[in-house]
């Protein structure tokens, strides 16, 4: 088992080694798979795979021990729940995980070590770690997207009337603005400026997705509106 502080996985703000946990392996990682069915098509060959576009939870199994038994409650204590979870040969990754299952069973040959087994749940990309800081525009520019997947960007749009605002070539519609107006691409909902309330009824369009590489920012607004600011929480994401 590897005591040192350089190997380690970290979940819900803590480490293993904060706990006693000593990893015996890497952890098992599957790549995540697109969600889809096959189906037969006349007149063609084989099969075609029909998907959205959408990916499935993927499995992370790591393995570790403890010394002393005693450490077994604060294990417990630990792994449950959801939360982010990191490892220290990609320190600068994490998922959004929760815990499945926690296995325990004696160490071999030991009457006070335990090896545990736990199964994460994990949605299908991971994120940058620590997150991203927003990116503010008062002009119209531009964003490269570092990772290997579209992110899910949450936009905050200082802006009064009807405009328009486009990411990447993505543009959606803004009517009747008073204030402002938030954009969250996971809850794939607009906003009040202070996230208490909905506003889906003032937006036309899906909510953008920024694509690997450089993406174009830009706006223009109707007669009598107006946009001060644009804000992306950008999020990247990695297969």
């Amino acid at each position: 088992m590897r005591s040192t502080k350089s190997v380690w996985f970290w979940y819900n703000g803590t480490y293993s080694w904060e706990k006693g946990a000593l990893m015996t392996a890497w952890p098992t990682r599957y790549a995540p798979t697109l969600n889809g069915k096959e189906k037969d098509v006349s007149g063609r060959d084989g099969e075609v795979y029909v998907t959205d576009g959408t990916y499935g939870t993927v499995e992370v199994n790591q393995e570790f021990g403890i010394r002393d038994v005693t450490q077994a409650k604060g294990i417990n204590d630990w792994l449950r729940g959801t939360g982010l979870l990191r490892f220290s040969d990609e320190p600068e990754l994490a998922y959004k995980a929760r815990v499945k299952t926690l296995k325990a069973e004696p160490a071999a040959g030991r009457l006070l070590g335990r090896r545990y087994t736990v199964n994460f749940i994990c949605q299908p990309f991971r994120y940058q770690y620590p997150e991203a800081a927003a990116i503010t525009y008062t002009a119209a520019g531009s964003l490269n997207n570092p990772g290997t997947a579209p992110s899910k960007p949450r936009v905050i749009i200082t802006g009064t009337g009807d405009f328009s605002v486009t990411i990447g070539g993505e543009t959606l519609y803004f009517t009747d603005i008073a204030s402002g107006i938030v954009v969250d691409s996971e809850l794939m909902d607009a906003l009040t400026p202070d996230g208490t309330a909905l506003m889906n009824d003032h937006m036309s369009g899906t909510p953008w997705t920024i694509q690997p590489g450089m993406n174009a920012v830009s706006w223009e607004a109707e007669s009598g509106g107006g946009v001060g600011s644009v804000v992306v929480l950008p999020r990247w994401r990695y297969v």
